[in-house]
């Protein structure tokens, strides 16, 4: 995902007016690509006539998965923040574009390179 001024923003839904708990990764923090995965719930029923009925149950949304370095003099404090919020469980808002999902962080595996970069 080539930047053109876009940032992508993880952020509390409310309650952080300053934005002291967000996190912004912006030009090569960001992924080359970020896929949204997503599908429809069916329930199958095969009926003893031979005849199959196909019930659409409604929208599955994936796991949003980002995998990219976080870098710059700030890089430790940031990947503190994620560790915090991941501990937390509490609902996010991740932003970029005109894209906007509600999330949680479910998984957060820090690599410290270097106090720069993560």
């Amino acid at each position: 995902m080539k930047s053109d001024g876009v940032d992508l923003t993880l952020a509390p839904l409310a309650g952080d007016p300053a934005g002291d708990q967000s996190v912004v990764f912006s030009d090569w923090e960001l992924p080359e690509v970020l896929p949204l995965p997503g599908s429809q719930a069916l329930v199958r029923h095969d009926l003893g006539n031979g005849l199959r009925v196909i019930d659409a149950m409604g929208a599955m949304e994936g796991d949003i998965v980002l995998d990219r370095h976080m870098r710059g003099y700030a890089a430790e404090t940031r990947a503190r923040r994620l560790m915090t919020l991941r501990q937390q469980g509490q609902v996010l808002r991740l932003t970029w574009g005109e894209w906007s999902y509600q999330v949680i962080i479910s998984e957060f595996t820090p690599v410290w390179r270097q106090f720069y970069e993560i």
